[in-house]
């Protein structure tokens, strides 16, 4: 990914789409994995979710599920 703030650029695409949804399953799940904690620690990988979730979900009232 890069700077850049979607995989293939400045604009989100389906890849995005698909990505997004894995990593979703992957970092926020409400139990603690190694893989969780792993996700949640690389910063592009948080941020790009929180991006994606900003953009497409703004008005879910959920908070965003992370390991602490």
């Amino acid at each position: 990914m890069g700077d850049k703030p979607y995989l293939m650029g400045e604009h989100p695409t389906t890849i995005d789409a698909t990505l997004y949804a894995w990593l979703l399953h992957a970092m926020r799940v409400p139990f603690p994995s190694p893989i969780v904690k792993y996700g949640n620690s690389l910063s592009n990988l948080v941020t790009y979710c929180d991006r994606m979730r900003d953009r497409y979900y703004a008005d879910f009232a959920g908070p965003a599920i992370r390991e602490v």
